[in-house]
């Protein structure tokens, strides 16, 4: 019998997640019909069923206290929109990923359905990659539990928070151990692209979010205007996103870094480059897998970093340095975030290349998220059919 999921991803990263996701599901079960709302890779997945994107993720990538609520009133509307789309489908399962502060509002209008008997009675709800409770706000543990069936999480020590409220939790390793950033060819970049191979290049990741671009692309670019001042070898190359090529288009014309959008050509890059100034995010473990040095760089709006820091009770931005405990990524946050000290930073770094190799301590991490020993979209898969069933 056919079986219908419905997918909710929040954000590129979740974009990336659900894509994996689909794909394994696909391979181990033909049956089942799926809608969505999630990115370009997702919709990838499911082209040849025309299956597209409820609406655009970038409606929705939203990060901090402030910016949520001055987007308050659109993102409302949007949940509505996603509620009624999921109750015209009545899918077996609900399966959201990250964004809980989305996810969780249309999935507690969904449950309340459930439990007042008026709809979903065989639908399962479940959540994939848990909040960080071990970091911050751990009551949103028990939230969590009342709202859903399942939870996948991504660590083996993030299980006991909350399956001591009774939610059902199984980990399957971090996806961006599949995401194959490792595996980048820099001689591809340099033809597509007639870069001189003779050069030294820099990568720029000021973020997935256009909160994020816009406050970090131009304290990164006047630190590239700064490196490249004082060493005129040096190139610079932007990964991003197709929809923030305007904004940082108009912002590059001093520098004229090469823009880039496909995901082959970053983790080309990555191959490529010297070094990386990145945003704090996902994009960390994809050059840590790659053995890039990078130094983390964030900045959000002066209210919602007060008020993170009365709730948040970790060191630490970046996933390496929280798991490891220690800085082994050079990080500037908030006023620290400084073109001057990312400049400082981005010097040290490059004269430290051959005498400061964290790989070792890096890639041990990587290993306890599940890098060379299994796949986790497949894992989670497997979990998610075996739940349907």
């Amino acid at each position: 019998m056919t079986k219908k999921v419905y997918i909710i991803a929040g954000e590129p990263s979740g974009d990336f997640i659900g894509s994996k996701l689909i794909s394994q599901l696909r391979l181990q079960n033909k049956d089942i019909t799926f809608k969505f709302v999630g990115g370009s890779l997702m919709e990838k997945e499911l082209e040849d069923t025309n299956t597209k994107s409820l609406f655009p993720i970038s409606q929705i990538a939203i990060m901090g206290f402030i910016e949520v609520i001055a987007k308050i009133f659109s993102l409302k509307k949007l949940i509505k929109t996603t509620i009624k789309d999921i109750e015209d489908f009545n899918p077996d399962m609900v399966i959201t990923i990250d964004s809980l502060g989305f996810n969780g509002r249309v999935v507690k209008s969904l449950k309340k359905q459930r439990d007042d008997n008026l709809k979903f009675q065989n639908t399962k709800f479940v959540h994939y990659v848990a909040p960080s409770v071990w970091a911050w706000k751990p009551k949103r543990a028990e939230k969590l539990a009342k709202l859903y069936d399942y939870l996948l999480c991504l660590f083996d020590f993030e299980i006991p928070y909350f399956e001591k409220h009774g939610l059902k939790t199984y980990a399957v390793g971090h996806p961006i151990v599949e995401s194959g950033a490792d595996l980048g060819n820099k001689e591809n970049l340099i033809k597509k692209y007639n870069l001189n191979p003779n050069k030294r290049y820099i990568l720029l990741m000021p973020g997935s979010r256009m909160s994020e671009v816009s406050r970090l692309l131009p304290t990164f670019l006047e630190t590239a205007i700064n490196l490249k001042n004082k060493y005129e070898d040096m190139e610079f190359i932007i990964p991003t996103l197709t929809n923030l090529i305007p904004y940082i288009q108009k912002h590059n014309q001093d520098l004229n870094a090469l823009i880039i959008t496909e995901t082959q050509d970053k983790y080309d890059s990555f191959k490529l480059a010297s070094m990386c100034i990145v945003a704090s995010g996902t994009a960390t473990l994809e050059l840590s897998l790659a053995n890039l040095p990078c130094i983390v760089a964030y900045r959000v709006n002066y209210l919602t970093s007060k008020l993170a820091g009365l709730l948040i009770k970790i060191k630490y931005a970046s996933i390496i340095n929280i798991i490891s405990q220690e800085e082994i990524i050079k990080e500037f946050i908030q006023e620290k975030c400084t073109a001057d000290n990312l400049t400082k930073a981005s010097i040290k770094t490059l004269n430290d290349l051959k005498t400061n190799d964290n790989h070792a301590k890096v890639l041990s991490i990587l290993k306890n998220l599940g890098y060379n020993e299994f796949i986790p979209s497949k894992k989670a898969a497997e979990i998610i059919i075996s739940i349907l069933n």
